[in-house]
Order: C-alpha cells, then sequence, then structure tokens
C-alpha cells in the first residue's frame, strides 16, 4: 500500500476551527489533512504519513488524550500540538503531547509551533530510522535533539 505524505494531521471538532487552521497551515507551506474526530483521524493513518497533529483535546467518543497515546504508539516520531479551551498543563505533558496552545490562540503562533514541530519530528525519524539500521550505533548526546517547548 502506498502512502501519502502530509505534513499536518488536524483533528478538530469544531468545523469552522478546523478549516481555520488548514487555511492558515496552507498559506504557509504546509499540507494538511482534516479529521473531526479521532476514528476519522486514526484512518488517515493507513494512506498517510503526516509530521505532525494538532489535536483538539475535547474530541467526541475518544478524546484527544486517548488519541495522543494511539498516535504516539503508532508513529513515534510524529510530533504533538495539543489545542483546547482550557490548558493543564501537566496533563499535556503526561500524555504523549509536545506541545500545547490554549483556545483562543493566533493563527500565526499556532504556525510557528507547528514549524518547530515539523523540524523536530524529522530529526526524530531520521534518528528512529537510523536506530532500526542493523550496523546503526547509537547516536551521541549531542546529536539527540533537546525536548520541544511547551507553548
Amino acid at each position: 500500500m502506498s502512502t501519502k505524505s502530509v505534513t499536518v494531521l488536524i483533528v478538530e471538532d469544531d468545523d469552522d476551527l478546523r478549516r481555520s487552521i488548514a487555511i492558515a497551515l496552507d498559506t504557509a507551506g504546509m499540507s494538511s489533512v482534516e479529521a473531526d474526530d479521532a476514528e476519522s483521524a486514526l484512518e488517515t493513518l493507513e494512506t498517510h504519513e503526516f509530521e505532525l497533529a494538532v489535536v483538539d483535546l475535547a474530541l467526541p467518543t475518544i478524546n484527544g488524550y486517548e488519541l495522543a497515546r494511539e498516535l504516539r504508539r503508532r508513529r513515534p516520531a510524529m510530533a504533538l500540538v495539543a489545542v483546547s479551551g482550557k490548558q493543564h498543563l501537566m496533563d499535556v505533558i503526561e500524555n504523549s503531547f509536545d506541545a500545547a496552545m490554549t483556545k483562543p490562540f493566533q493563527m500565526e503562533r499556532l504556525v510557528k509551533t507547528c514549524n518547530g514541530m515539523r523540524k523536530r519530528s524529522r530529526k526524530l525519524k531520521a534518528h528512529h530510522d537510523s536506530d532500526s539500521d542493523v550496523d546503526a550505533k547509537p547516536a551521541a548526546a549531542e546529536d539527540t535533539p533537546p525536548p520541544p517547548p511547551i507553548s
């Protein structure tokens, strides 16, 4: 099965906000796929590769925390950005997210965060891919990317 490379998976049940995020990311040169719930988001993993996901925490059925854990299990190098009306910093950190933004947020700030997370994701993917090589040597401490900031 061939997969299409897409930069960002947007998982947000608010149609207007999801579309606004997609437009802002597209304007910044990032391609995206939109999903309105966790189930749809997980289905897209079968046909697309993502560098990062922007995930609403208050999703119907499967919440954003549960989705993040599953995304992290399936795609360990994918960066995850939480968006929520309420930000609980410790919950976000403890539940697989790399960054968080509180609604309402400025699209410019989201784009900056996504760009930073894409770079992090690429480094982690390269490191992960090299670890799967039989002859690969362990990465030196200076090669390991620093932990990402929580926005």
